[in-house]
C-alpha cells in the first residue's frame, strides 16, 4: 500500500516566494530527464499562479497541473503511485502518465488534518508527521478510494487490516424528507460512537462551504457477529429542505450541495464533547466515510406527512388539489426574450418598436446580473429583410440607420447600437465607464432576402455573425476586443428596433424576429433556425417581389415589342405573322432588317396596361414613373367602376388588376387589394396575404395602410398579434403626417417639432403670452411670415403649448395669412366665419366663399367642406357626391364615409340606392379603425339587403360589431353593445355566455338605453345567473338586491324615465304587470277569501231569488200551506 508523499520545499510545504525562484525550479525540471518529456507550452500563466505562498499552519492541495507539478519537485521529493489509479484517473490527475494523488504535510504538527480535493475526503492513516521516506514506510497504509458520487475514505493502522468500518448499504443518489439509510458497520471497542452527518450548502452560503442539517449517532454495543452490523434510519430533514412548498409547508430550500458521512469516534472524544460540539463532531473522527449526494428540487419533494399518527381520510385528497400544493410557485423569468414576434415594417423614418425589461423577481438571478454591469454577457439575434440601407443618413453626423439600440430614457446611447451605413456595412457602439466607440464591419449586409444576424457581447469582445442565401448557409462575422471594461445594464432605458425620434433613421424593410438572450454568449451553431411556418417565412416577400418584376419584365417587353412594330409601320413593313399577307411599300429613311421577335399571347388580364402602352409606344416614348402611377390609376378607376356598375359579384375579376396597380406602385391599390383578401371579396379569405398588402403600403407610407396595420396590432385581429408598441409606432407616423399636412412648411419658414417631457432642452421652447417662442412668432408674424402667422392662428385658437385660447387674436392671426394667400389661414378663416365663431356674426356665405378658395388651391381638408356644406346645406347630392369623390382620392378617409352615407341612403345622384358601394366605401374605412365605419358595416350586414354579404367569405356582421365595441366606452354606441349581448344570450355561432351578455347590456344601461334595461329584466325573469358588478356598475343599491322583484322594479322604473318616449309604454306595462304578480303572490290567500265570500254570498243570493221567483209564480200552493 503507497501513498505519495511530497517533503517540505523552503519555508512553506512546496512553495516559491518569487515567480523569480518559481522559473529557476521550472527551469531545473525542465533540464532533468523527467523534463525533457514536458511540452514548453505547459508552463502556463496560471501554473505559475499556483505556486504562490501556500497559508499556514495547514497545507491544502494544490490545484494545478500534476505533470508539471511532479516534475518539478522530482529533485526534491518523491513521487510514488497511489493505490486507486484507475478509479482517481476519472478526475484526471496524471503524472508522467500515472495516476497519482497528492498529500501536503507541514513540519512540526502532532497530527494530520482532512485535505479536500473537489469535494472528496482525504484521511491520512497517522497521527503523526512524516518528514523522511523512512517515517512513510513505518506509517503503515493508506487507502485512497475512487472519486465519484459515493465516494470515500477508511482508514486504519493495523497494518493494512480494517477493523472499525461504517459505511452506507445502497446508498441513494438523491434524499428527501422520507429517505431511509442502512447504515453497517463495525467496531473493535463497543463503546465507540457510530453516527451519520448531513452536510448541505445552499445559494446563499459561500462556495465550498457547507453547514451541518442533520446528526444521528448510537453506540456500537456488543454483539455475536462482531463483523458486521446494521441499522435503519430515516433522514429527518426540516420541512423547508425535505419536503414539498404548500400552504402547510410555505417556505422551501434549495440546496446546492449534499454530503453524508458516516464515522465512528472513541468513547473518550465522545464524553468530552458538549451538546453542540457533537454536531459536528464527526469531523474529528479517525474512520469516516462521505457520500456526495443531492436534495430534491422544491416540487420533486414528496409532500409533508400529517402531523399526528392517525391521518384522516381527508387528508390525502387534500394533498392533491393545487390549491393547497401549489399554493408557491416560481415566477417565470424572462431570460431569453422575445422583443420582436411577428414581422414589423421600417419605412427608413425615425420611428421605431420600444421594449424595456424587468429586473429579475428572484433573488440569485438579480444578484447574478448587477454583478455583471462591467462585465456582460449577452446575445441579440435579429432577423432583417433590407430594401434600402439608410434613406435617412443625413440626419446624423454618423451617416447610418439604426438596426437595433439600447438608448436611456433621456436618448442617449448605451451599450450595444447595431447600424448600417449607406453601403451595407454594420456598426456596432458599446459603451463602457472610460470609453464610447464604434466600429464597422469590412463586409455588407445583403438585401432582398431575410438576412439573420446575431450580436454576441462577453466582457470585453463583441462578435457579430450573420448568415444568408436560400438555406442560410452562407456566413460572416466580425469581431472586436476591448481592453477596458463594457457597461451594460439591461433595466436601465429601453431597447428601440428601427428608428429614433428625432435625428436617427432606420433602414427600409422589415424586421422578422428578434431575440435577447440575457446572461449568454451564444454562437450561430447553437441557435435552431424558426419554424419554417413563422409569419416573416409566410409573408413571402421575394415571391412576391419575383412575381412583380415577372409582370414588369413582361411590360418592358411588350412595350419594345410595340415600339418595334411602330418603326415597321412607319416604314411600310408589316410582318407576316401580323397580317395575312405582306405589303411592300416605299422605305422611310430607317430600315429593320427583321420582324420583331413575336411576343406571347397577351393574357386578358393584362389587356387594360397593353391598351395603355400602344400610345406611348407609336410615339416612340419610354416608360416612366409618371406614366407608371398613370396606368395603376387608370385600373383603380375600371375597379371602382366595375362595382359600381356590377356591384360586388364578380369581383374575383378585379383581383388581377388591383395585383398589376400594386406592382406599378399604387398605395391605394395595395390597401384596397388588402382590404378585399381580408374580408374575401372574390376569393377566400387570406389574412395574411392581406397584411402582406398592407405592409408594402406601410413601407411606401401609405397613412390609410399604415393605419390598418396599427389597428391590426392594437385590437388583435386577422392573424396580427396584440402589440401596443409596434401600433404606437405606425399610429405615431400617421399622427405626424397628417400634423404636418395642416402645417406645410417653405423653406424659409420653421417647422414644428414634437417635444418630449424628459427633454430639458425642448421643454424650455414651451412658451405662454410672454415667452421668447411667442414674441418671436408675433414678431415674425407682424412682419409677414405665413408659417409663422399660421403657427400663432393655432396657438391661439386652440389654446396650446402653453398659450391661453385667444379666438380673436387668431381671427387676426389667420386674416394675415390669408391676406398673403395661404390656403391653410384661408381656410381656417373661412370655418370661423361659416360657424360664427371668435365673437363675428356667422356669415355661411362668407366663409363658404372662402373654403372654396382653399379648395381651389388644392387643399384636401377644404375639398372635403365643400362636400359636407353640399351635403348637409345646400342638399345638392351631385355637387357633395364630385367633392367627396375628389378628396376621397387624396386619401382623406372622412370623405370615404360619406360616399358611403351617400350610397347607403341611395342619395348618391343618379344612383338608386346602392348597398354595394355603400359597403365598398364603409369596408375600406372600417379596415382603417373608425368605430363608426365598423358600426354601419356592421349593420348593413346585419340588414343584409339585396343579398350583399353573399359575396363576404369571411362573417361580416358580428365581427364588425365586435370590433365597435373594443374601443373606449365614450367613443361606443350603445347599440353595438345590445349587439354583442345578444351575441352571447342566444348563443349565436353555437357561443352562449351568460355573464358577459349581461356585461355588454349593463354597458349599454350604463349609456342610459332603455332597451338595455328591458333586456337585464328579462334576464332576471328568466332566473339567469347575473355577476353582482352588473349590479355595482348599474349603481343599484344593497338594498334593492335582495329579491329579484326588487330588482325588476327597479330596472322598469328606470326603463319607463328614460329620454327616449319610444320606451315608455312597454316598460310601464312590464312595470305593472311585475307589481301586479307581485302583490298577488304576496296576498293571494287574503284576496281569495273576499273571492270566496262574494262567490258564497253570489249562489246564496242568486238561490233565494230563484226561491222567491218561484213561490211568486204558484200563490195557492201558499195558501194551502197556510191551511
Amino acid at each position: 500500500m503507497n501513498c505519495l508523499v511530497l517533503a517540505e520545499v523552503g519555508q512553506g510545504p512546496c512553495c516559491f516566494h518569487s515567480h523569480v525562484e518559481t522559473r529557476g525550479k521550472v527551469e531545473q525540471v525542465l533540464k532533468s530527464e523527467a523534463g525533457r518529456k514536458l511540452k514548453p507550452s505547459r508552463l502556463t500563466k496560471p501554473f505559475l499562479y499556483a505556486l504562490q505562498p501556500l497559508p499556514h499552519p495547514w497545507s491544502p492541495v494544490m490545484m494545478m497541473d500534476i505533470k508539471l507539478l511532479a516534475c518539478l519537485l522530482s529533485q526534491v521529493s518523491w513521487l510514488v503511485p497511489s493505490e486507486r489509479s484507475q478509479q482517481l484517473a476519472s478526475r484526471g490527475y496524471q503524472a508522467n502518465g500515472v495516476d497519482t494523488t497528492l498529500v501536503l504535510f507541514q513540519k512540526g504538527e502532532s497530527r494530520i488534518h482532512d485535505i479536500q480535493l473537489l469535494g472528496i475526503d482525504y484521511l491520512p492513516s497517522a497521527r503523526r508527521t512524516f518528514s523522511t521516506k523512512n517515517d512513510v514506510s513505518q506509517a503503515g497504509s493508506c487507502r485512497f478510494l475512487a472519486a465519484g458520487h459515493h465516494s470515500g475514505l477508511l482508514a486504519s493502522n493495523e497494518g493494512g487490516r480494517q477493523a472499525d468500518y461504517a459505511e452506507l448499504s445502497s446508498p441513494p443518489i438523491e434524499i428527501h424528507g422520507l429517505t431511509g439509510l442502512k447504515v453497517e458497520f463495525s467496531c473493535t471497542d463497543p463503546d465507540k460512537v457510530v453516527g451519520v452527518t448531513l452536510s448541505v450548502s445552499t445559494p446563499l452560503d459561500k462556495v465550498g462551504e457547507y453547514s451541518r442539517h442533520f446528526y444521528c449517532a448510537w453506540r456500537c454495543g456488543s454483539h455475536q457477529d462482531a463483523g458486521r452490523r446494521m441499522r435503519r434510519i430515516r433522514l429527518n430533514l426540516s420541512d423547508d429542505i425535505g419536503f414539498r412548498p404548500s400552504l402547510f409547508n410555505p417556505n422551501a430550500t434549495v440546496v446546492v450541495a449534499a454530503k453524508l458521512f458516516t464515522w465512528i469516534i472513541d468513547e473518550a472524544t465522545w464524553s468530552k464533547a458538549d451538546t453542540d460540539d457533537r454536531r459536528d463532531i464527526y469531523k474529528r473522527a479517525l474512520t469516516r466515510k462521505a457520500y456526495i449526494v443531492r436534495i430534491s428540487a422544491p416540487y420533486s419533494r414528496p409532500h409533508k406527512r400529517f402531523p399526528m399518527s392517525c391521518v384522516p381520510w381527508f387528508w390525502h385528497h387534500v394533498q392533491k388539489n393545487w390549491h393547497f400544493t401549489d399554493l408557491r410557485t416560481c415566477p417565470v423569468e424572462q431570460q431569453t426574450v422575445y422583443l420582436l414576434r411577428y414581422p414589423a415594417v421600417l419605412s427608413g423614418l425615425t420611428y421605431g418598436i420600444s421594449r424595456d425589461l424587468k429586473p429579475y423577481s428572484d433573488t440569485l438571478l438579480e444578484t447574478e446580473r448587477r454583478r455583471a454591469f462591467l462585465s456582460p454577457s449577452f446575445s441579440v439575434e435579429l432577423w432583417v429583410y433590407i430594401i434600402d440601407y439608410c434613406p435617412k443618413a443625413h440626419l446624423n453626423q454618423a451617416q447610418a440607420c439604426a438596426i437595433f439600440v439600447h438608448i436611456t430614457w433621456l436618448g442617449y446611447h448605451m451599450t450595444p447600437a447595431l447600424l448600417v451605413d449607406t453601403e451595407g456595412k454594420m456598426q456596432v457602439e458599446v459603451q463602457g465607464p472610460e470609453i464610447y466607440t464604434a466600429h464597422k464591419t469590412a463586409q455588407s449586409l445583403p438585401r432582398n432576402q431575410w438576412v439573420r444576424i446575431l450580436l454576441t457581447l462577453k466582457h470585453r469582445e463583441w462578435s457579430l455573425q450573420w448568415s444568408y442565401g436560400k438555406h442560410h448557409n452562407l456566413t460572416n462575422s466580425a469581431f472586436m476586443t476591448y481592453d477596458l471594461d463594457i457597461a451594460y445594464d439591461d433595466t436601465d432605458g429601453q431597447f428601440i428596433l428601427g428608428g429614433v425620434d428625432p435625428a436617427l433613421g432606420s433602414f427600409r424593410g422589415y424586421l422578422g424576429q428578434v431575440k435577447l438572450y440575457r446572461g449568454r454568449a451564444l454562437t450561430l451553431d447553437e441557435l435552431s433556425l424558426p419554424d419554417p411556418d413563422h409569419p416573416m417565412f409566410q409573408l413571402q416577400l421575394s415571391e412576391k417581389e419575383a412575381s412583380c418584376q415577372r409582370f414588369l419584365s413582361w411590360m418592358s417587353n411588350t412595350m419594345s415589342y410595340y415600339a418595334h412594330k411602330a418603326v415597321l409601320r412607319k416604314q411600310k413593313y408589316v410582318c407576316p405573322y401580323s397580317y395575312k399577307w405582306v405589303v411592300i411599300g416605299k422605305a422611310s429613311d430607317v430600315r429593320l432588317t427583321s420582324c420583331p421577335q413575336r411576343m406571347e399571347h397577351t393574357q386578358w388580364d393584362h389587356r387594360h396596361v397593353a391598351r395603355l402602352m400602344r400610345p406611348l409606344a407609336r410615339l416612340d416614348q419610354q416608360l416612366t414613373v409618371h406614366d407608371k402611377i398613370h396606368f395603376a390609376q387608370v385600373l383603380m378607376k375600371v375597379v371602382t367602376d366595375s362595382v359600381k356598375l356590377r356591384g360586388l359579384e364578380n369581383m374575383h375579376k378585379n383581383l388581377p388588376l388591383l395585383n398589376q396597380a400594386t406592382c406599378l406602385g399604387s398605395t391605394d391599390a395595395m390597401f384596397t387589394l388588402a382590404v378585399f383578401l381580408n374580408n374575401g371579396l372574390g376569393t377566400t379569405v387570406q389574412e395574411t396575404e392581406s397584411t402582406v398588402f398592407l405592409m408594402l403600403g406601410t413601407l411606401n407610407q401609405h397613412r390609410l395602410s399604415t393605419l390598418a396595420l396599427g389597428h391590426r396590432h392594437m385590437m388583435g385581429i386577422d392573424g396580427v398579434p396584440y402589440d401596443c408598441s409596434a401600433a404606437y409606432m405606425y399610429y405615431k407616423f400617421v399622427g405626424d403626417t397628417t400634423r404636418d399636412d395642416r402645417e406645410t412648411h417653405k423653406e424659409e419658414e420653421v417647422a414644428t417639432e414634437m417635444v418630449r417631457l424628459i427633454d430639458e432642452v425642448a421643454m424650455e421652447q414651451q412658451t405662454d403670452e410672454n415667452g421668447d417662442l411667442f414674441l418671436w412668432l408675433k414678431h415674425q408674424a407682424q412682419k409677414g411670415v405665413q408659417s409663422a402667422q399660421l403657427q400663432m392662428g393655432h396657438l391661439l385658437f386652440w389654446g396650446s403649448q402653453g398659450v391661453r385660447r385667444n379666438l380673436q387674436a387668431a381671427r387676426e392671426m389667420f386674416q394675415q395669412g390669408a391676406e398673403q394667400g395661404d390656403p391653410n389661414s384661408i381656410y381656417n378663416l373661412g370655418l370661423m366665419e361659416f360657424h360664427g365663431k371668435a365673437g363675428t356674426e356667422k356669415n355661411e356665405t362668407a366663409g363658404h366663399e372662402k373654403i372654396k378658395t382653399a379648395a381651389e388651391k388644392g387643399l384636401p381638408h377644404a375639398v372635403g367642406a365643400l362636400g359636407w356644406i353640399a351635403l348637409e346645406k345646400e342638399r345638392n347630392y351631385s355637387k357633395a357626391a364630385a367633392y367627396f369623390e375628389e378628396s376621397y382620392n387624396t386619401g382623406h378617409m372622412d370623405a370615404g364615409y360619406y360616399l358611403g352615407h351617400m350610397y347607403q341612403y341611395g342619395i348618391y345622384p343618379n344612383k338608386s340606392q346602392d348597398l354595394s358601394m355603400a359597403v365598398f366605401y364603409y369596408m375600406m374605412a372600417a379596415e382603417s379603425g373608425p368605430e363608426v365605419a365598423s358600426f354601419n358595416l356592421a349593420w348593413l350586414c346585419e340588414e343584409n339587403k339585396e343579398g350583399v354579404t353573399s359575396t363576404f367569405s369571411k362573417e361580416c356582421q358580428w365581427r364588425h360589431y365586435n370590433l365597435s365595441v373594443h374601443r373606449e366606452p365614450q367613443f361606443v354606441d350603445p347599440y353595438s353593445y345590445i349587439k354583442m349581448g345578444d351575441y352571447y344570450w342566444f348563443g349565436c355561432e353555437g357561443i352562449r355566455n351568460i355573464s358577459k351578455a349581461a356585461a355588454y347590456y349593463s354597458a349599454a344601461a350604463v349609456k342610459q338605453d332603455p332597451h338595455a334595461l328591458f333586456n337585464l329584466a328579462f334576464m332576471v325573469e328568466e332566473r339567469a345567473d347575473i355577476p353582482d358588478s352588473v349590479w355595482e356598475q348599474l349603481n343599484i343599491p344593497h338594498r334593492i338586491r335582495h329579491n329579484n322583484v326588487s330588482i325588476l322594479m327597479e330596472l322598469y322604473e328606470r326603463c319607463r324615465e328614460s329620454s327616449k318616449s319610444e320606451a315608455f309604454i312597454p316598460c310601464s306595462l312590464a312595470l305593472y304587470r311585475v307589481w301586479a304578480v307581485d302583490l298577488w303572490t304576496r296576498y293571494h290567500i287574503w284576496m281569495k277569501l273576499p273571492m270566496y265570500a262574494g262567490i258564497f254570498v253570489a249562489i246564496f243570493g242568486t238561490a233565494y231569488l230563484i226561491h222567491r221567483c218561484m213561490v211568486r209564480q204558484n200563490p195557492l200552493d201558499e195558501d194551502m200551506l197556510q191551511l
